[in-house]
């Protein structure tokens, strides 16, 4: 069961929130897929340029103990928010998005569908400067 929120459904309500999200530190990227296939005994490697998507690229923290002097320092991982119809994939063997911001190139690690119900409301994605 979907609940309604004012005039649209909650997971058109979230669409609607997270769209704002990105709009407000948008990025434009264009993710080059790799694409590895089997082929006569070895790997037959493709790649194909999709097209523009908007996304938001940011730093969460993440606390992580060292057992030293220290005591524990504090790490950033770089995440990116995009729409729920994104065109993104994560890393396998046989499949590799990248992009590039400026002068840095990065990879998508993992994404997560975030979902409310069956519907998918927006992508989660781990990405890597590489």
């Amino acid at each position: 069961m979907l609940f309604l929120w004012g005039n649209m459904e909650i997971y058109e309500a979230i669409r609607a929130k997270q769209k704002q999200i990105v709009e407000d530190d948008k990025t434009t990227i264009t993710i080059t897929r790799t694409t590895k296939t089997s082929e006569s005994g070895g790997w037959k490697e493709s790649k194909a340029a999709l097209d523009p998507q908007d996304v938001r690229i940011y730093y969460k923290k993440v606390a992580i103990t060292v057992i030293d002097e220290g005591g524990y320092t504090q790490t950033a991982v770089q995440k990116m928010l995009a729409y729920h119809d994104a065109d993104i994939k994560r890393k396998t063997a046989d499949n590799t998005d990248a992009f590039t911001v400026g002068s840095k190139k990065y990879e998508v690690v993992d994404v997560i569908n975030i979902t409310v119900g069956s519907q998918i409301v927006f992508k989660e994605c781990q990405i890597r400067e590489i």
